[in-house]
């Protein structure tokens, strides 16, 4: 056994300058001292050897005399635990890094293309049916299983990481709590204000502004067209399909992630022309923005954290939101915003509905963010769809303050919109048909009560 003191170089002397402690080198052959470095609380550089603090100087010597290895005298940083987050993240990342390659590898040997899907989309219902099916299917899902779990070693150092900064860290609280008494406006004797509507029936509330809502609705039954009309509709205060009023016409935001800038061109010209005038064209292109994202990784989180993509897209609509602000925001369809975790992890997409409701109260206009989403196996066909329709994970459904679910009758012809769940507005149900062009226009009308009766 060896000591080398004042060994600096083993670690850089600008950042990590302040504590003594030792460095092990793991010689081949004897890392079974490991176990009892672990319980040091010593930190594995995923390489060469182990760091530890100067204050178990002579457990290290005991173990090192035993085990005949040698330690070097070195600087550690303050913040210990920050060097113990770093090497184990990028341990975690080395692996994910090199599963991700194999992954590649397996699907370019088997030909599978996914030029448009990320390695986080190839877990999704409708992408692992494909795999499952394919030669080697079996171990492309063993790979992708072993990735879904590194990555969860990585939230969880991540949330780790938070907890404990929240423990150490002299925080001043910035919350303002008041009394109602404090409050300008005394709310036990002051008549709150009217909520803010984008779509009302028969004068009845159907749809609020300000909040997350989500469509959900089979793939092909035609959520994108029935969004676009929505926008037409928003934007230039016409009825939206014979049923509901815009009571303040406002400003549309549509971020489309399948369709091309061509596809969006055919889509909203089919549904303009010949069904607005000069004027509702006019004022429609002055107020409706729709932006291709196909091909592009428009992913909202990734490791636990907001993307770059996100703090992007929420500055941008800032730095163009119109004077009086948006009124709605359509992302369609969501699944390439989630990422794979968003959607199969019920903390993750909690996250995600937070992301949503961080543009909702940074934006002046207070928007409401819509985005449509694809049912899951169970639902498709049926023709009582509730707030289980939606795939993935069921933290979507207790996000949203509002959700509708788009259910197509095959027999019939026709579709329903059934809100399934609505934290401010009544349960209500609109039958549908739906034109050789895509188009749809109002059929019957199902009163809520008759709705509410059948649900109960």
């Amino acid at each position: 056994m060896q000591i080398i003191p004042s060994v600096k170089t083993v670690m850089n002397e600008n950042v990590y300058q302040s504590q003594a402690g030792f460095y092990v080198f793991t010689e081949e052959g004897k890392i079974a001292i490991s176990k009892d470095l672990n319980k040091l609380g010593a930190v594995y550089d995923g390489g060469a050897g182990w760091f530890i603090k100067g204050e178990y100087k002579h457990e290290l010597e005991t173990l090192c005399n035993k085990a005949n290895l040698v330690y070097f005298d070195c600087l550690l940083p303050d913040n210990f635990e920050e060097l113990r987050y770093n090497n184990k993240k990028a341990f975690f990342k080395d692996k994910l890094y090199l599963v991700d390659v194999e992954i590649r590898q397996v699907l370019h040997e088997n030909k599978i293309a996914i030029d448009y899907i990320s390695i986080d989309d190839l877990l999704l219902d409708h992408n692992r049916e494909s795999i499952e099916k394919a030669p080697n299917g079996s171990k492309i899902l063993t790979l992708l299983f072993k990735r879904n779990a590194i990555q969860k070693n990585i939230t969880r150092l991540d949330n780790e990481k938070d907890i404990q900064r929240n423990h150490s860290a002299a925080y001043t609280p910035t919350l303002d709590i008041k009394f109602l008494y404090e409050n300008p406006v005394n709310y036990l004797t002051t008549d709150a204000p009217e909520e803010p509507m984008i779509l009302t029936s028969d004068k009845q509330p159907f749809l609020r502004k300000g909040i997350t809502a989500m469509l959900v609705g089979a793939g092909g039954v035609g959520k994108t067209h029935f969004l676009t009309q929505l926008a037409m509709s928003v934007g230039t205060g016409k009825k939206f399909l014979d049923t509901f009023s815009i009571p303040n016409p406002g400003y549309v935001f549509m971020a489309l992630s399948e369709n091309s800038e061509e596809d969006n061109h055919r889509l909203i010209r089919k549904i303009s022309k010949g069904e607005y005038s000069d004027d509702e064209i006019l004022e429609a292109s002055q107020k409706i923005s729709i932006m291709s994202l196909a091909g592009k990784k428009t992913i909202f989180i990734e490791d636990s954290h907001s993307t770059s993509f996100y703090l992007d897209l929420k500055s941008s609509l800032k730095e163009k939101e119109p004077e009086e602000g948006w009124t709605l925001i359509i992302l369609d369809p969501i699944s390439r915003f989630l990422g794979v975790t968003a959607e199969t992890d019920n903390a993750s997409a909690t996250q995600f509905i937070a992301l949503l409701e961080h543009i909702i109260s940074d934006l002046k206009g207070k928007p409401t963010v819509l985005f449509s989403h694809h049912m899951n196996k169970h639902s498709h066909g049926s023709k009582d769809t509730n707030q289980t329709a939606a795939r993935g994970s069921s933290a979507l459904t207790d996000g949203v303050r509002w959700q509708a679910n788009l259910e197509k009758d095959i027999d019939k012809d026709e579709l329903t919109l059934k809100v399934v769940k609505s934290n401010f507005t009544a349960m209500t149900e609109y039958e549908f048909k739906k034109n050789n062009d895509g188009s749809f226009y109002k059929e019957t009308t199902r009163s809520a009560k008759n709705y509410n009766l059948k649900n109960k």
